[in-house]
């Protein structure tokens, strides 16, 4: 755990806790994690949708949503909206909250997103989530995002670095059930360049943590991605990353 000494009392405090709680104004947490159901013997992004991600996307575009049920409409008991975080056009940070429209594809975003990295539900009726899988998409059409069913938030070890922004990564992890085993590598791609790979590893049955050390640097507009792959189709598999945005 990092430490810090508060200035003039000689107290420890922990700053894992103060970028949080907001007690540093230059800094925040980034904790990024995503789940497959579908995890096969070739490499894919780990994100709730199951395939190979498509969601970089090279023009900015807006962005709408739809749901497999019919709850997840005004008045139904599942979501009735939701919250889009993710990049504008110049790659700053950009949020907008969408409602939904059951199986009825919503009205698009007033926001140009180049970059969606989360999304989640916002408010809902007696279900307190989503009752369908909501998939959200460009014009183009290319899907960004998916919010599994029921889970009210998006699962997907993507990220990019928001303009003005420095990613100090801490550690990332892969995980996987009982009797599986998957391999995993941690890639970049700096603004303009080509994809690069970080750091692998692999795991039996369980989990494993690689820790930073010191923490790796990823700089503005920097794309990051967790890619996976099993000696078995269909494996379940969990990763993700965790850091500190610092501003430049």
């Amino acid at each position: 755990m990092t430490m810090s000494v508060g200035a003039g009392n000689g107290i420890a405090r922990d700053l894992m806790l103060d970028i949080p709680a907001g007690d540093d104004g230059s800094k925040s947490s980034l904790n990024k994690f995503g789940y497959s159901a579908d995890i096969d013997t070739s490499a894919e992004e780990v994100w709730d949708g199951g395939v190979a991600y498509a969601g970089f996307l090279a023009t900015a575009d807006t962005i709408s949503a739809i749901s497999t049920s019919v709850e997840d409409d005004t008045g139904g008991d599942g979501a009735l909206t939701i919250t889009i975080q993710g990049l504008d056009e110049t790659y700053a940070f950009a949020e907008e909250t969408l409602t939904m429209n059951g199986q009825t594809t919503t009205t698009e975003t007033n926001t140009t997103f180049l970059r969606v990295f989360r999304v989640s539900v916002t408010t809902a009726g007696v279900s307190l989530t989503n009752e369908g899988t909501i998939t959200l998409a460009s014009t183009t059409p290319t899907t960004v995002a998916i919010i599994s069913a029921t889970k009210g938030q998006t699962l997907m070890a993507l990220y990019t670095v928001p303009l003005g922004k420095t990613l100090y990564m801490t550690k990332w992890y892969l995980s996987t059930g009982k009797g599986d085993d998957i391999y995993g590598e941690l890639f970049k791609r700096e603004f303009g360049g080509a994809w690069r790979i970080q750091h692998s590893q692999s795991v039996y049955q369980g989990q494993a943590v690689h820790e930073f050390n010191p923490y790796l640097k990823f700089t503005e507009k920097t794309d990051i991605k967790v890619m996976a792959l099993s000696s078995n189709l269909n494996t379940m598999g969990s990763a993700g990353f965790d850091g500190v945005l610092v501003t430049n």
